[in-house]
């Protein structure tokens, strides 16, 4: 993840915070502004209803909508920058409501159609 930390780190006249599921490497990339969504404990009723009966998304059925919502609200950010294309895609809800500009960089394999993802090529469109 170099190339991701020499970006950030390189930004100047901004503040800046990195979202992420997972730190590693914390010694070798240290970063003091990182929030690390937690994995949320849910309802087990709300989540198949969801997920199978509504048929929402996985960022709604796994609760990441809510927790990115309120942790850009807490942050007061003006952007977002999604450094990975398959990610963009599937933050792609959230991005559509999200009433500020997002960014997000595609490389490579990000385009190369994704069969575990439903509607990959499609989604890459929008």
């Amino acid at each position: 993840m170099l190339h991701i930390y020499r970006q950030v780190k390189a930004l100047r006249g901004v503040d800046t915070f990195v979202v992420t599921k997972e730190v590693q490497n914390a010694e070798r990339f240290p970063f003091e502004k990182i929030e690390v969504i937690p994995k949320r404990r849910t309802n087990l009723f709300v989540h198949g209803w969801l997920k199978f009966v509504e048929r929402r998304p996985p960022i709604v059925y796994r609760g990441e909508y809510q927790t990115l919502d309120s942790l850009l609200e807490r942050h007061g950010a003006d952007l977002m920058h999604i450094y990975f294309g398959h990610t963009g895609v599937h933050l792609l809800p959230f991005i559509e409501q999200w009433d500020k500009p997002c960014v997000v960089s595609f490389h490579g394999a990000d385009v190369a159609h994704k069969k575990d993802i439903k509607d990959y090529p499609a989604k890459l469109r929008r």
